[in-house]
């Protein structure tokens, strides 16, 4: 009688190398996401402080909002250097999806920089109580570059150079004027320009 220990055949080999193939393919999509969703809480959690650095500053500047850009003589000064000294961390800025890319603020809604020629919500100061249903208006939100802002860009696709991406499972992290921070549809928002202006109805 043979007393030595029986191998494998190669068909068994073959069907466990086929079992483990088969529930990587099923796991490591799973970890990817749960990966993903612990990045999303985070850029969430940047942008809820980034939402208090902006009520900071109307607090500090008779309710008028930072521009995207102020400009001081021949320089100018972006959101993300005015607000630093109620950040004191730039890291914040950096959406943790997106390749160092920046969270940036809407433009069509606090204004791009002063002067501008005209009158639109580009160039004039915002001041808080001018901004019709906060609760609806992005404030900032996940950009695809690494932009100093962000606005309803005529192209509702991914291709969009100044819109929402979405970085987040095919989803984009929000900044409203009220100061709650959602994770929403990037197509949505983009297509609809009530939800980028101060005193336009979105509903």
């Amino acid at each position: 009688m043979d007393g030595g220990k029986r191998g494998f055949t190669l068909i068994e080999l073959l069907v466990v190398i086929a079992i483990i193939a088969i529930l990587a393919a099923i796991l490591f999509p799973v970890f990817a996401r749960a990966r993903e969703k612990a990045r999303q809480a985070n850029c969430q959690s940047n942008l809820k402080q980034l939402g208090l650095s902006f009520e900071m500053y109307v607090q500090d500047y008779d309710e008028v909002y930072p521009m995207c850009a102020m400009q001081r003589g021949p320089y100018a000064y972006y959101a993300y250097q005015t607000l630093q000294p109620y950040l004191k961390n730039d890291q914040i800025w950096f959406c943790p999806s997106s390749n160092n890319n920046r969270v940036a603020p809407n433009r069509r809604l606090i204004g791009l920089a002063p002067p501008i020629p005209g009158s639109t919500s580009d160039s004039t100061l915002l001041k808080k109580a001018q901004i019709a249903y906060p609760a609806q208006k992005i404030l900032a939100g996940d950009a695809k570059r690494s932009s100093w802002y962000i606005y309803n860009d005529t192209q509702v696709n991914k291709d969009s150079t100044y819109g929402l991406y979405p970085w987040h499972n095919d989803q984009a992290n929000v900044l409203y004027a009220d100061g709650h921070v959602k994770s929403e549809n990037w197509y949505a928002l983009n297509s609809d320009s009530a939800w980028w202006y101060r005193s336009t109805d979105p509903n």
